[in-house]
């Protein structure tokens, strides 16, 4: 009816606190990603334009595959997710 009441779901029902494990190579992507950029920086900063060109490039190949990474961890989570049950979930037996 018009004035019936619509109950929602706890939010632990739609983003569940175990988020799965994390890719420890996201992280060094990212960091080599930033180092690259640094260097890059530096390299045009000084007036090397060859070298920062080619960092820029390097940076681009680092950032890409670090996004891969970022998205094959996460097809690979949903894939292989697991709901929890409800009585783990409350601590019922």
């Amino acid at each position: 009816g018009a004035g019936a009441m619509v109950r929602e779901a706890p939010p632990e029902d739609i983003l569940p606190g175990n988020r799965g494990k994390r890719n420890p190579l996201v992280l060094v992507g990212a960091m080599a990603t930033a180092g690259v950029l640094i260097a890059g920086l530096v390299a045009f900063r000084n007036g090397d334009m060859g070298r920062s060109q080619a960092m820029m490039r390097a940076r681009v190949g680092f950032q890409a595959a670090t996004v891969g990474l970022m998205v094959a961890t996460s097809g690979y989570q949903f894939l292989n997710f697991q709901p929890i049950p409800k009585s783990a979930k409350t601590g019922q037996a």
